[in-house]
């Protein structure tokens, strides 16, 4: 997991040099590519967690179970949503970082303008 954690902040910081090196670019294809993806994930994802969670509910509360199969069911629920939750905060970060990124982008273009 920590390698992933790096690899992400990698690109983060590859993405922020981009911004800040050449700003059009980056806000004419990058940003929107980047910011499309971050998007449809966080939504994406956040259903998916919506869909368990309902999906869980309903099996707990409606359907008779043994203990063992109540106890699987809630060792797999969270060993799949604590991952679902890291996948949801990363793109909810991503897509916040985007925003930045433009912004980063934008003052540059106007201070090359006006030197």
């Amino acid at each position: 997991m920590k390698w992933l954690i790096g690899i992400y902040l990698g690109c983060f910081l590859g993405l922020l040099k981009m911004a800040y090196s050449d700003p059009k670019f980056y806000l004419e294809y990058i940003d929107r590519k980047f910011s499309y993806v971050c998007y449809t994930c966080l939504i994406g994802f956040s259903a998916f967690w919506c869909g368990i969670y309902v999906a869980r509910g309903y099996v707990i509360d409606n359907i008779d179970l043994i203990s063992e199969q109540l106890t699987l069911i809630d060792k797999e629920y969270n060993y799949l949503t604590s991952y679902l939750l890291t996948i949801i905060i990363g793109a909810g970060i991503s897509f916040a970082a985007s925003i930045l990124f433009i912004d980063i982008a934008r003052k540059k273009i106007a201070t090359s303008a006006t030197a």
